[in-house]
């Protein structure tokens, strides 16, 4: 059962606290908000609604975007659209769909979106030429946690270029490499995903958008599916934080803030999210 697992992850999550907030712990307010929206909000003397609070009043800009580090940090900060969408979904998810710092960030996604349809969050700090898989990936999370009635025209234009930067590419591959791989690590299934990219990750925003059907997704969804244990489970095959990447290699090997599982091994997370998209694009056809 998840369920156990769950709360021991959030009571991990969740077990340290300061007010008012020490410049040290604030870095990790966002990853913390981010591992506990995965599941029911916790009892206790963590409250959510507090931390939510101390989150927009830190790390909202005057734009309505969020940013790294917080306003009490003495260092240089800018608009991040891979913090604003990941943040903007698990603002959702805590009840704040309708509050009007959320809605001005929402209002934001498409202004920050560059000429190829993505996002970068480099940019406008460096001069960037092309968007990035995993700056792109968390503003469409946000959109695939907003009602499909509330959906604005200028929403449905962010949504459909976004998704398209991400399907011209077939969802891993780079057009500059004769569509191979981007990065061997984004063909692993990774959880918690904190704000990076892998396939099922990919696939799972996208058909929640209403892109399953979309034939630019078949080689990710087949490779998906080659990952299938016999006994029809997957395996965690990797954890961002505790292996670092390409980008952190000084991060591998660093104790993970929240070990959900063994990586290697059948895992229930990757489990529950492949037979989510997987039955989304018609893969596998579950039967109670």
């Amino acid at each position: 059962m998840l369920l156990p697992q769950l709360r021991r992850f959030q009571a991990t999550a969740l077990s340290r606290r300061s007010s008012p907030p020490r410049q040290a712990e604030v870095s990790g307010l966002p990853r913390r908000l981010v591992i506990v929206q995965n599941g029911r909000r916790p009892s206790g003397p963590w409250h959510i609604s507090s931390e939510c609070e101390r989150f927009l009043e830190l790390h909202q800009t005057e734009t309505g975007a969020f940013a790294c580090p917080s306003k009490i940090e003495e260092s240089k900060r800018w608009d991040e659209p891979c913090l604003t969408g990941n943040m903007i979904r698990t603002l959702i998810k805590f009840g704040y769909s309708n509050d009007k710092r959320v809605r001005k960030a929402i209002d934001w996604l498409p202004k920050d979106q560059l000429e190829d349809g993505g996002w970068n969050c480099d940019y406008p700090e460096k001069k960037v030429k092309h968007s990035s898989f995993m700056s792109t990936i968390e503003p469409l999370w946000a959109y695939s946690e907003i009602p499909r009635q509330k959906w604005t025209r200028k929403m449905k234009r962010s949504i459909n270029d976004g998704a398209e930067f991400l399907l011209m590419h077939h969802v891993y591959k780079s057009d500059n490499h004769h569509w191979q791989e981007t990065y061997p690590f984004f063909t692993k299934l990774h959880f918690p995903m904190y704000y990076f990219y892998d396939i099922l990750h990919a696939l799972r925003v996208l058909t929640k958008l209403g892109y399953g059907d979309d034939e630019r997704t078949r080689s990710a969804v087949q490779l998906l599916l080659s990952k299938r244990r016999p006994d029809g489970a997957w395996n965690l095959e990797g954890d961002w934080y505790r292996e670092g990447d390409y980008f952190y290699p000084s991060g591998k090997g660093r104790k993970a803030p929240v070990a959900i599982e063994e990586i290697g091994k059948p895992s229930k997370w990757i489990t529950l999210n492949a037979y989510r998209v997987l039955t989304q694009t018609g893969d596998l056809n579950v039967t109670a």
